[in-house]
Formats: C-alpha cells, structure tokens, sequence
C-alpha cells in the first residue's frame, strides 16, 4: 500500500509538471504566432534622427548639425520581440542613409523569429520524457514493494500491477500533452509564417520602392556632380597645358644632363668639381684682396674730400679779402669829393696812396698737399 502511494505522489508531481511544460510551452507559441502585426499596423515615415538614433520633431529648430532624414518604419502596440526587429531594421535603414537591401532586411527578421522557434521546439516533447520518467518510477516503486515483500500467490502482484498502472498514467498524460503541444506549435508556425509574408510584403510594397527611388535620385544627382566635375577638371587640366609643357621640358633637361653625366663619368665629374672648387677657392682670396683694395679706395676719397673743403675754405676767405679791399677804394674815392682837402695833405695822401703796398697776407693760398693714399 505505501508503494502505491508513493507511485501515486510521484505521478501525480510528474503530471503537474508536464501540465506546466505545456502552459509554458502554449504561451510561446502564442508569442510566436503574434511576433509580426497585421499589415495595417505597419507604416513608413519619414523622420528627422540623429545618427544615435533620437527621433526629433520634423521642424525641429535646435536640431543638431549632424542630423539627417531617414525613412523608416513605424508601428504600435506590437510585440516586444517585433519592437526589436523594428529597432534593428530602423537602425540599419540609419546607418545606411535609406539604403537597404531586401536579404538584410529578411535575415534581420528571421534570426528573431528563429529565437522563439527555437525556444518553442525546445519545450513541445518534454511532457513525453517526463511521462517517461514517472512510469520508469512507478515501474521500480512496484519492484521494490515486491522484493521487500515477496511473492507468495497472484495477489502479490496486483500493487505491482496497479503502480505500472498508476504510472503508465504519467505516460499517457505526457503523450497526450505532446501532441497538444506539437498542434499549439503547428498553428503558431502557420501564423507566424503568414504574418512574416505580410511583414515581407509590407517592405518590398512600402519601403524597398521609395528607398530604390531615393537611390536613383541620389545617384542622378551623383552622375550630375560628376559630369561637373569632369568639364571643371578639363578645363583645369587645359590651363595647366604650358606648366606641364615646362615640366615636360625640364624633365627632358634633366634626363639630358643624366645622359651626358653617364656619357662622361663620374671620376671625370668629380675631378672637374674638385677643379671648380679650387677656382672657387681662389677667387675667395682675391675677393678678399679686392675688399682690401675697396677700403683703401674709400679711405682717398675721404681724404679726396677733406682738401676739397680746406680748399672751399681758403677760396671763401680770399673773396672777403678782395671785397674788404674793394670797399676801401670806395671809402677813400668818397673822401677825396666830400671834404676837399688841402693840396699839401692832398698831395700827401697821393704819395702815400702810390708807395702803399698791401702786406702779405699770413694766408697760405697754397692748398695743403693731399696725404698719400
């Protein structure tokens, strides 16, 4: 009897089990059957983000620098699991400045749906084993009762019986909820796929069209600023056609003076440099005779110069004194009129006049003799 009831205790804990794998694995399903909303959730929108990925009003007036319009999309009250996959595709629609690629889009879907599914398949054929494992218990309890009480007639056998009994119950159980299990998934599967072909749809009827025609806008606009380019850089290049001819020409000097530089040697070269050097050496020495030679000449042209003034000086003074003697003639004819003197002193006067010889002035008029240079 006490087999019995253990057999029926540990069924009984066995069953609750499976029945909470089962709830548990409904309940995925029931996630996985509503990952992806319903078309008319979906919607695609154009927004002003920032490259972290904040949405900002679409006439936000402290928007910073770096910000820049994106389509992406938009939907509400969906799943957390499709709020990711909103975010990683939003996120790659950013990052790529509106352009996408349809496989990149899908794969992002998928891996997070494959999550749940994985999740889901992991749960579906455990009340099976846990079945099992309760009719294995139910099946060693009765061994058990037998060996500790032996078997002396056929109603020995009827516990162990009724414990394989009580136990295949487990088993029964953990079968049946399988099965429910594997149709709950079934169903999640078949919605999950059809809500994933309307998602599917949804990108390649919504979004891929206005983002290829943003492409081809963008390059449109690229083959414009190139052709721009091409006519401004011809037209560069044209301006640069007589600089790159004097390259061209110095180039050809250069590859001459190389050839000729091989023609003669290098030893005929170094020889000719060491012989440049030397006459360059010379010349240094009679520079610096030649400075000495310039200095000398500068020193005559200053002493050139000082007798030039002694001889300005000595010829002002022989001026003053021949206008000092020309206003003593001019004094002695004024008193000679005015006062009339008397024969005698008049007589006098003449004679003194006539003997009077102007003495020799302690002048020089000889300009000093100039210093030897």
């Amino acid at each position: 009897m006490l087999e019995i009831i253990l057999e029926v205790v540990v069924v009984a804990i066995v069953v609750g089990l499976q029945i909470r794998t089962f709830l548990q694995t409904r309940t995925q399903a029931l996630r996985l059957s509503q990952l992806y909303p319903t078309r008319d959730a979906l919607r695609v929108e154009r927004r002003l983000v920032t490259p972290a990925g904040i949405d900002l009003p679409d006439y936000a007036a402290d928007a910073p620098a770096d910000s820049f319009l994106v389509d992406i999309i938009k939907a509400d009250n969906v799943s957390e699991g499709f709020r990711e996959i909103i975010d990683d595709t939003n996120g790659y629609l950013r990052y790529n400045k509106g352009a996408a690629d349809f496989s990149i889009l899908k794969d992002i879907s998928e891996r997070q749906s494959q999550v749940l599914e994985n999740a889901v398949q992991a749960n579906v054929a455990t009340p099976l084993y846990l079945g099992l494992l309760g009719t294995f218990l139910g099946v060693i309890l009765g061994l058990v009762g037998i060996a500790r009480n032996g078997v002396s007639d056929d109603e020995a056998l009827t516990p162990f019986l009724t414990g394989v009994l009580i136990a295949m119950t487990g088993s029964f159980v953990g079968l049946l909820l399988t099965l429910l299990g594997n149709g709950v998934v079934r169903n999640a599967h078949q919605k999950l796929d059809q809500a994933q072909n309307n998602y599917y749809t949804f990108l390649q009827a919504r979004l891929l069209p206005i983002l290829h025609s943003d492409m081809a806008g963008s390059l449109s606009n690229l083959k414009a600023v190139l052709d721009a380019f091409n006519q401004d850089f011809v037209s560069k290049v044209t301006v640069f056609e007589p600089v790159i001819g004097t390259l061209t020409e110095n180039v050809k000097v250069q590859r001459d003076f190389l050839t000729r530089l091989n023609e003669i040697g290098f030893d005929k070269m170094a020889s000719a440099n060491v012989a440049v050097f030397e006459k360059v050496s010379q010349s240094a020495e009679m520079f610096g005779q030649f400075v000495g030679y310039q200095q000398r000449l500068n020193q005559m042209l200053e002493d050139g110069t000082a007798t030039a003034q002694a001889v300005s000086s000595i010829l002002d003074r022989l001026v003053g004194f021949e206008r000092g003697i020309n206003n003593v003639g001019s004094t002695s004819a004024s008193t000679t009129t005015w006062y009339r003197p008397s024969s005698t002193s008049s007589s006098a006067t003449r004679r003194k006049w006539a003997t009077w010889r102007p003495a020799p002035s302690s002048i020089s008029t000889k300009p000093p003799a100039a210093s030897p240079i």
